[in-house]
């Protein structure tokens, strides 16, 4: 992945695979800047972010969006289940695909200088979810 995306340093990665179930643990930086909603995944109050914190942010997306995935994260069985019980609508095919996050949301993100943490979901996305579950 680029070292364009804002993300904390992946020293290593322990993972244990006990058959039916996968475990994974990984050793990142310590990131000593708060999160920008510790309490919910939502924004709820203006977090006051500078001008300055978008820019790197929007470069970290694109960045991401080139990257090989490592995996599909959000599959059409997903969207098929949730668009009607959290939307009430049928989901639209998903027919794009980029490399995202797959966790992007307020309690992901850091006050200035921002770092995008939570990576363990990251692959190929539907084009817009990343921005879509801001």
């Amino acid at each position: 992945m680029s070292d364009k995306v804002s993300r904390p340093h992946l020293h290593d990665l322990y993972r244990w695979d006990g058959g039916e179930y996968v475990f994974e643990a990984e050793l990142i930086d310590y990131i000593t800047q708060p999160v920008i909603s510790p309490e919910t995944p939502d924004l709820t109050e203006d977090p006051c972010l500078p001008d300055s914190w978008w820019t790197p942010r929007w470069e970290s997306l694109d960045a991401l969006s080139t990257a090989e995935p490592p995996r599909e994260t959000i599959r059409q069985s997903w969207a098929d289940r949730v668009f009607p019980e959290f939307l009430g609508i049928p989901a639209p095919a998903i027919s794009e695909r980029v490399t995202g996050h797959a966790d992007l949301q307020w309690a992901n993100l850091t006050h200035d200088p921002l770092v995008i943490l939570d990576w363990e979901r990251w692959g190929a996305v539907p084009v817009g979810y990343d921005p879509a579950m801001l």
